[in-house]
């Protein structure tokens, strides 16, 4: 009996079935990606549908997020002056310089200057309108002091540069002249009015003082006689004062004692141009 049980046949068994293994390895794989979206839903990606496990999982720190992060809230001051917010602009204008940062001193700036740019185009469209607002005396002094200031100077200097006609050239002598001391804004303002850029704008009248100032600098007597001739025709009350100097028979030779002038003083040519030219106004 036990031999003829040790000589039946073995039975063959059925192929072990690969689904438990497959859905084995899937069911990995979900619970994977589960993980997977839970943390890209806390990450900022797309929610997950609303009661699947990593929506609930992910609902709290979402939360938490969006609460701590308002969109305008956490702009500051200089950032929102900047941009051209007009409440963070007079508040930043208002708080006194001991109570601001630096960075709130920086904006400051900036926005200042910008704000005095603007004033610049305000006056370049007046003087352009009324001639009789290019010619106020409370223009040219408002320019003079804007040619001063460190921000805008050179923004004024140049809008007088780009302005039609000669009045530009007018303005920009007044800002040369207009000053009893010598400063970087004066300076600038006398080259820009030698170039041939502004010669050619200039008036007969500015002209004529412009080669004046610039014989007498050089001492150029033959070439100023030419000169006291243009002024009798065409010299206005702003060669007046450049002509008085013409008077002071010292500042030439060795010792600076000698008449500079004497190629006209046996004439009235000084005399004649200074009567021609002192009461007329600029054109």
């Amino acid at each position: 009996m036990t031999q003829n049980a040790a000589q039946l046949p073995e039975i063959p068994q059925p192929p072990k079935s690969p689904l438990p293994v497959i859905f084995g390895s899937l069911g990995g794989l979900v619970v994977g990606a589960g993980v997977t979206l839970a943390a890209f839903s806390v990450g900022g990606g797309e929610p997950a549908p609303e009661g699947s496990a990593s929506a609930s999982a992910s609902s709290a720190p979402v939360a938490s997020a969006s609460a701590e992060s308002p969109k305008k809230k956490g702009t500051s001051l200089p950032e929102r002056a900047l941009a051209g917010d007009k409440a963070a602009i007079k508040e930043l204008e208002k708080r006194p310089r001991e109570e601001r940062t630096a960075e709130e001193s920086f904006a400051w700036d900036l926005v200042s200057g910008n704000l005095k740019r603007e004033e610049i185009k305000s006056i370049a469209k007046k003087i352009k309108l009324s001639k009789l607002y290019a010619r106020d005396k409370n223009t040219a002094a408002k320019l003079r002091e804007l040619s001063e200031d460190r921000q805008i100077g050179m923004d004024v200097l140049r809008m007088l540069t780009e302005v039609e006609g000669a009045i530009g050239a007018d303005l920009l002598y007044s800002v040369w002249i207009g000053s009893r001391k010598s400063t970087d804004a004066t300076k600038l303002a006398e080259e820009l009015l030698y170039t041939k850029t502004m010669r050619a704008k200039a008036s007969k009248g500015l002209n004529v003082v412009l080669d004046m100032r610039a014989a007498t600098d050089a001492n150029d007597c033959e070439k100023m006689k030419g000169i006291l001739e243009q002024a009798k025709e065409h010299g206005d009350n702003r060669s007046h004062r450049p002509m008085l100097r013409l008077f002071n028979k010292r500042g030439c030779g060795e010792r600076k004692k000698d008449d500079c002038w004497k190629c006209f003083r046996d004439t009235d040519l000084l005399k004649d141009a200074i009567a021609a030219a002192r009461n007329r106004k600029p054109t």
